[in-house]
């Protein structure tokens, strides 16, 4: 899993760039002070507006909430908080694929009205499920266990372990259907993620107090 120990925020002149690392705050602290020249440089030469990062081109500036380790004491899972107070499982090898559905063009119903978005379509639904059964069936000894949340499915495969980045994942993901971007951020963090908790607005409450500064992360 990809939790740098330490994070700094660096500023040159009306720039600024987080940057981490894993030795120690002074090393991080350095980084961040010369990206964020980079960056000042950088713009003032081509005097181009900044543009804001690619999603998951980096580690995530998460706090790690708790950890989960295996006999041997090593951690294989943690739970960290993204930036609009959710907790995030993080599971080294534990495969989760995530698949959005899309919305219907009509209706929504008291659904639409709780909670101001219309419901998935059950056709859609039943398609995704039917793709992960269809893997299943020409990949013997795949096993799938299926969960609705709010925007789609989640898939957890049950019969074995996985990296994020090996050669097994990229098919199923293709075959599935998995959200892109999810797939990017499971490769940069080196893990797969599965939110535990949901979405503020979408059960009427505020978002929780979120704290990543530069010793955000716990985990080590």
């Amino acid at each position: 899993m990809n939790f740098p120990k330490f994070w700094a925020l660096g500023k040159s002149g009306n720039f600024e760039a987080w940057r981490w690392s894993d030795t120690s705050q002074e090393e991080a602290e350095s980084l961040a002070r010369e990206a964020a020249a980079r960056v000042e440089a950088a713009i003032k030469a081509s005097n181009r507006r900044l543009e804001r990062y690619a999603y998951a081109d980096r580690p995530l500036r998460e706090p790690v909430i708790s950890t989960i380790a295996d006999a041997s004491g090593a951690v294989v899972a943690a739970v960290s908080r993204n930036s609009y107070g959710c907790d995030v499982l993080n599971a080294e090898r534990a495969m989760f694929v995530d698949v959005d559905l899309p919305e219907e063009s009509k209706g929504g119903g008291l659904l639409g009205s709780l909670f101001g978005k219309k419901p998935q379509s059950n056709a859609a639904e039943a398609a995704a499920i039917a793709r992960a059964a269809a893997w299943a069936q020409a990949h013997p000894g795949w096993n799938w266990r299926i969960y609705r949340t709010r925007g789609g499915l989640r898939l957890l495969a049950t019969h074995a372990l996985f990296e994020p980045t090996e050669a097994a994942c990229g098919p199923a993901f293709d075959a599935l259907g998995a959200d892109p971007l999810y797939r990017k951020l499971c490769e940069t963090q080196r893990s797969f993620r599965a939110r535990l908790t949901p979405k503020p607005w979408r059960v009427r409450m505020s978002t929780p107090p979120f704290w990543a500064n530069s010793s955000a992360s716990t985990l080590r």
